[in-house]
């Protein structure tokens, strides 16, 4: 549940560094193209996500931002809910630990599940940490909450409602799917679909619809 919830906190924190004006152009480009790396690689297209993320990289390397550097491997790690990207996260600490960046050192101990201290995370980090399904869904309902980070709650929560509520978690993924469809995360509909098909399972629903359109999705990204 952390890797999921920890990137709210990234993807918001992103844009703000305490080294760093909030507002300077060389800032706000290399925050650009962090999130167009976040958007290709939600929208499966594995090759311009990697373009994207290595020229925030680069960007970020340019002003000495350190917390951004690690703020971005953080976020790369949250994205790749296949646990593959470890050693993005030991990227992300060396970034800070060199920059002396508290926020980002305390996230990445939240993430690692590591004793961390939640008087030094900053909102929206407190606000996220040990809340509840409710309050997390509740959250969702925000307007100036970005798109991924709310289909992201949704999916996690929906996940955690498979066995005690699966109604429900068919519920809160399919507003995910919405969501994703109109932004064209073929990987996020992925997700989505799976919980769908899972909670369906849960309570006898017939599959053969969302079993052929998994199909049609995999295909289409295995394209890409």
């Amino acid at each position: 549940m952390r890797k999921i919830l920890i990137l709210i906190c990234v993807i918001a924190l992103v844009m703000s560094c305490g080294s760093k004006p909030q507002k300077s152009p060389n800032f706000l480009f290399g925050s650009k193209l962090y999130s167009n790396f976040v958007n290709y690689y939600l929208k499966g297209e594995p090759r311009l996500a990697e373009m994207a993320f290595a020229s925030a990289e680069n960007q970020f390397l340019r002003m000495d931002a350190m917390c951004n550097l690690s703020r971005i491997y953080i976020g790369r790690f949250v994205l790749d809910e296949g646990g593959e990207e470890e050693s993005g996260l030991s990227k992300a600490r060396a970034y800070a630990t060199l920059g002396e960046c508290q926020s980002e050192i305390e996230a990445i101990k939240y993430l690692s599940d590591e004793n961390y201290d939640k008087k030094l995370l900053p909102d929206p980090y407190a606000q996220i940490a040990g809340a509840d399904k409710k309050t997390l869904v509740e959250l969702t309902d925000d307007k100036k909450m970005a798109n991924y980070t709310k289909t992201r709650l949704l999916r996690n929560v929906a996940i955690g409602y498979l066995v005690s509520n699966p109604t429900k978690s068919e519920e809160l993924a399919n507003k995910a799917l919405v969501i994703d469809r109109f932004n064209g995360w073929s990987l996020n509909i992925l997700r989505d679909l799976i919980i769908i098909k899972t909670s369906r399972e849960k309570i006898g629903k017939n599959n053969e619809d969302i079993n052929k359109r998994i199909k049609l999705i995999k295909a289409s990204l295995n394209k890409k």
